[in-house]
């Protein structure tokens, strides 16, 4: 949920001023931010309005979305959760935006993401996916090793520029089933002797990133009343419509 009111330089520094610790000052708040723009290719509508829509002089939907995974970026995370982040873009904002993810991985960070249906050309960025049907994992590893998987599992080979989801024939759509019956099947059975559980790997992992032992620092109530004040200053300044029907609402509930 982005204030449409704000620009995006102007919402990364809202969203800095409340997420980072107070021992970061001001200006080291701004440099950060300063960063977080040119990192994620957002200086073009750095100081365009976050509202939704180009012809409305807002930001586009991929610029929206970059806008709020630089928000969470701001405070450092070890890992990234993201639900399905290309949804509603278009196939070159949603190029743009697992690049950027690409690259952010790049830099260290972990980034785990759901996607439905991704094109070859963002599936191939994923360093690492698991894959699901019907509620069951297929696969899971490298994504160069899932084609030579399902190849030598299936009859034929997999068939080039065919979408597994289309079923032109009933028989068709019943072969279809039956393979994925004996993925899943495969699969259940060579997780069980590749992968070991091991119930310390968390604790091995928290133990050796710095970042995770990190210790948060609350925000002071006083700061947190002056940002959120301003902010709200500001808002209502830039939406006069607003403005004057609240003036124009308390002088009449006034006068009853």
């Amino acid at each position: 949920m982005l204030i449409p009111s704000l620009t995006t330089r102007e919402t990364l520094l809202y969203a800095a001023s409340l997420q980072l610790p107070s021992s970061i000052t001001p200006h080291r708040r701004g440099q950060l931010v300063e960063e977080a723009i040119l990192e994620l290719g957002l200086k073009e509508c750095a100081d365009t309005r976050v509202s939704n829509g180009v012809k409305k002089g807002g930001c586009s939907g991929g610029e929206r979305r970059r806008v709020s995974i630089v928000i969470q970026m701001l405070r450092n995370p070890s890992i990234l959760f993201l639900d399905e982040p290309t949804t509603g873009l278009d196939a070159t904002s949603a190029l743009h935006l697992v690049k950027t993810l690409k690259h952010l991985a790049s830099t260290g960070q972990t980034i785990i993401t759901t996607i439905h249906q991704p094109r070859s050309g963002i599936f191939s960025l994923f360093d690492r996916v698991t894959l699901l049907s019907r509620g069951s994992v297929a696969y899971t590893g490298p994504t160069g090793d899932c084609l030579l998987w399902f190849g030598a599992l299936l009859p034929g080979g997999l068939r080039p520029h065919v979408n597994p989801a289309d079923y032109p024939t009933k028989e068709a759509e019943q072969e279809s089933q039956a393979s994925v019956i004996k993925l899943l099947v495969a699969w259940n059975n060579e997780s069980a002797a590749r992968f070991v559980s091991d119930k310390t790997a968390l604790e091995r992992f928290r133990a050796s990133d710095s970042r995770a032992r990190r210790m948060e620092q609350s925000l002071p109530f006083f700061r947190q009343v002056q940002v959120l004040t301003s902010q709200t200053l500001l808002t209502t300044i830039r939406d006069p419509f607003g403005l004057m029907g609240s003036w124009s609402q308390a002088v009449f509930m006034g006068l009853v």
